[in-house]
């Protein structure tokens, strides 16, 4: 692609190819190949991999095939949609048997010849399935068979089911409980959390031969989590758009503007959509919801014979509509709460004058209900008609104070950017340089609280207690007296909203290796 050049990369980052030269271990990942080598390893017999589309199942299989070694003889079959002789003969295929006959027998006779000599030569033989939630009954009952194919000590064929969450959900069906029972390991692959996403993504960059031209803002790197879910084949699609779009825009920054573009393409082509996010439609059940809709109708019912009588007798019903007033005002949005009490209000100017009394008394009745209520708080109650409007109205009066949440510190350390959550400690050597970014709040804006790294003083002029955007020298900068315990190893970074301390970080300093002593 043209932006390679642009961005000094020897190939595109973000194929959605499995190359595992790209495969990204994290802590699922590396789990879930130690767990397949070892059970073909140990001739555990079946296994079965699963995760959601996208997760990375298929690279992950490569490079399980890549870790065997001359002793592991290995078949892998990404066709699934095959019948039962087919699936045999493409098994023998892959392992190089040739055969001159169809007949399934002496294909699967062909086959066990082959597993023997192999077992007898200290070898070993597994097969990878990948797709397989889309074998046909009969094909998978055939898988079954194969286990069959063993000595009395050993398995000599190691089959792997490679599939999305519908396998899990296949081999639940009664006709497959006997294939079900013999699958010995099992592992279901997750997604991606923040932290993975992003070395994810400067892996790639790496391997594609980047020097760190490309630069990602921590809100950009935030959005690609939030829209991907941590699935690395959308990661992919999400920054190998946003790298076109910055290559269009001249810039090697991908910054909240670009990733918003990206991001925004990609939803209108329904490419982010996730699987979790495709609900069946549920089937209204009988009876469930008749309750519920015989009485709705009954209240209409009564609703329009009372506006019959009203509009009889030449009078707007008002006393009906102020206990609606009431309703709304809890149950609505204050907008719409207002246009129906000023709706109520010009109504009431119709009544006549002889019934006026007594519906102007329970209007205010009403009102002054609402009114106390809504601004209980105050302690302030008007029965004025218009106040009580306001009231129903105003945003304020539905407003919670939001609490001030600190969740994680953004800090640059020698030019790499990581985040820490609140209570965690970010490790670092002395004579290192860190810069803190930003801290991560929810609830209120990050402008609102003070981040203050105790030991560090960024204006020596006028120490404010406000420490973001510094470059700390862990070597010089810091003031062993206000370290924990004063032993100059942990520096506490406190965030503060007003006077409330919301959250804290340590930094953990440790020797430089010529600094060690001995």
């Amino acid at each position: 692609m043209m932006y390679e050049k642009f961005f000094y990369l020897k190939e595109n980052p973000f194929s959605i190819t499995p190359d595992p030269k790209y495969l990204y271990l994290s802590k699922k990942h590396q789990e879930a190949l130690d767990l397949l080598f070892f059970g073909v390893i140990e001739h555990k017999g079946f296994l079965m991999l699963s995760g959601e589309v996208g997760t990375g199942k298929t690279t992950l299989c490569r490079a399980l095939l890549d870790k065997f070694n001359s002793k592991v003889k290995s078949a892998l079959i990404l066709n699934p949609l095959l019948s039962d002789a087919e699936l045999i003969q493409t098994i023998n295929e892959d392992f190089g048997l040739k055969m001159e006959s169809s007949s399934l027998k002496k294909q699967i006779d062909t086959l066990n010849s082959f597993l023997i000599e192999q077992t007898k030569k200290g070898s070993n033989s597994a097969v990878i399935i990948d797709e397989a939630q889309n074998l046909s009954l009969k094909a998978l009952e055939m898988v079954r068979l194969l286990s069959n194919l063993e000595t009395e000590k050993t398995k000599l064929m190691q089959i792997i089911l490679v599939g999305q969450p519908e396998l899990r959900e296949k081999l639940k069906l009664p006709e497959l409980r006997q294939l079900n029972q013999r699958i010995v390991v099992r592992y279901h692959l997750g997604s991606l959390n923040f932290e993975e996403t992003k070395a994810y993504i400067f892996r790639r960059l790496t391997v594609a031969g980047g020097k760190g031209h490309i630069k990602f803002t921590s809100t950009a790197l935030k959005s690609i989590y939030e829209a991907s879910s941590g699935i690395p084949r959308l990661i992919n699609l999400v920054c190998d758009r946003a790298l076109t779009a910055a290559f269009v825009a001249g810039t090697r920054v991908i910054d909240d503007e670009i990733q918003k573009k990206a991001i925004d393409e990609l939803d209108k082509d329904g490419t982010l959509k996730k699987d979790a996010d495709i609900q069946p439609k549920k089937r209204l059940r009988k009876g469930k919801y008749a309750p519920y809709i015989y009485a709705s109708a009954i209240i209409v019912f009564i609703a329009l014979g009372l506006l019959w009588n009203s509009t009889k007798i030449g009078i707007a019903p008002t006393v009906i509509a102020t206990p609606a007033i009431k309703e709304v005002a809890e149950n609505t949005t204050p907008q719409v709460a207002s246009d129906i009490a000023g709706y109520s209000a010009a109504q009431k100017k119709d009544v006549k004058v002889q019934e006026s009394a007594l519906l102007q008394a329970e209007l205010e009745s009403n009102i002054q209900v609402e009114k106390t209520s809504a601004s209980q708080d105050s302690g302030e109650v008007d029965t004025s008609q218009a106040e009580a409007k306001n009231i129903i109205s105003s945003p304020e009066e539905d407003v919670v104070k939001n609490e001030a949440t600190f969740k994680e510190l953004v800090i640059l350390l020698n030019g790499v950017e990581h985040t820490i959550e609140n209570g965690k400690t970010l490790e670092v050597t002395k004579g290192d340089k860190f810069k803190i970014v930003e801290a991560i709040i929810d609830g209120v804006s990050n402008k609102e609280v003070s981040v203050n790294l105790l030991g560090f003083v960024g204006k020596r002029a006028a120490n404010t207690g406000e420490d973001r955007g510094y470059l700390v020298d862990t070597a010089k900068d810091l003031w062993v007296k206000y370290s924990v315990k004063r032993q100059g190893v942990e520096y506490p970074i406190v965030i503060k909203h007003g006077e409330k301390k919301i959250g804290e970080i340590l930094i953990k300093l440790k020797e430089s290796v010529g600094d060690d002593k001995g």
